[in-house]
């Protein structure tokens, strides 16, 4: 009790940000929304060709793929959302982000923007989304990318801020208690190299976190988590599959990713020596490289 009070006792508490407040800062012109299931969904549409979705990691957004879509929308339709309790759409009214929901969610959105077929990416809480879906749904995915993905049982705790969402009075804290300065530490806690982190990545993950709602919908994620009797057939997953991962992530270790290369019969697997959690933020440029060339020698199962 002694440490909470020290650690509240500095100026942490910030009321939630009210949407419109956050709209003129974190859209631009490729912006759309679309009401779904509730919701305003916030998505970004850039680019012509091949579709490529892409879902974000537990607590960011579709910024997370900024350095991605400039890239790949030269020759690809790239696709990314601000998932429900997260970014610019908010909480969900039902409070489904359990995975297997998600991925309903997913279905929902790309019947809702109306593409049939695609390629779906996603890192960490979004890999396990993606390949909820895949499983799901295999006739409407030419290829998954699963970059860091959850989805394997842990044999390691939780990083601290994730322990600290699930754990009674803490968690209610939480709610109101967001000092930057441990925004930025967890940002920093999932890069290889915590310099590239900038003060402007910085502000917009903690604004976006103090979207109304948000912090809220984090509690009851990781109050609720997605777990199993027993675990989906992950060898279901016919599709070509490109896994990455960096060598330097502390919080999914990198023995996952050989686990995930073993149980997913057409997997290829990239790490990356000097990257973290989030390689296609950290790195951009070398990770969508890598994306472009596995989409190459890919054939597109579901054309059109």
């Amino acid at each position: 009790m002694t440490a909470i009070l020290i650690l509240t006792s500095g100026c942490g508490f910030h009321s939630d940000k009210p949407l419109e407040e956050l709209i003129p800062e974190y859209t631009n012109d490729k912006s759309h929304f679309v009401s779904l299931d509730g919701m305003n969904v916030h998505y970004r549409d850039e680019g012509e060709g091949p579709v490529v979705l892409l879902l974000h990691g537990s607590n960011a957004s579709l910024h997370t793929w900024e350095g991605w879509a400039d890239i790949l929308s030269s020759d690809y339709r790239v696709i990314s959302l601000d998932l429900p309790g997260h970014g610019l759409t908010g909480p969900h009214p039902k409070n489904q982000y359990a995975w297997p929901e998600a991925a309903q969610f997913i279905d929902n959105f790309v019947n809702a923007i109306e593409i049939q077929n695609f390629t779906i990416v996603g890192n960490s809480m979004g890999g396990a989304i993606a390949w909820h879906y895949a499983l799901k749904h295999p006739a409407k995915v030419n290829s998954l990318g699963l970059i860091a993905s959850r989805g394997i049982p842990s044999e390691e705790p939780k990083p601290p801020i994730l322990r600290a969402y699930s754990t009674p009075l803490i968690n209610d804290l939480l709610t109101v208690f967001t000092p930057k300065w441990a925004v930025g530490a967890n940002i920093a806690d999932v890069y290889g190299d915590p310099s590239k982190v900038s003060d402007e990545m910085i502000e917009r993950y903690f604004n976006l976190t103090l979207r109304e709602g948000n912090r809220d919908a984090t509690v009851y994620r990781m109050t609720h988590p997605s777990t199993y009797a027993s675990m989906p057939n992950l060898s279901d997953l016919k599709m070509p599959t490109l896994i990455m991962w960096g060598e330097k992530d502390t919080w999914i270790l990198p023995k996952y990713a050989h686990r995930f290369k073993k149980l997913v019969p057409h997997a290829k697997l990239i790490t990356y020596s000097e990257l973290g959690h989030t390689p296609m933020e950290e790195a951009p440029q070398k990770t969508a490289k890598d994306l472009k060339t596995f989409l190459e020698s890919t054939p597109l199962l579901y054309p059109g």
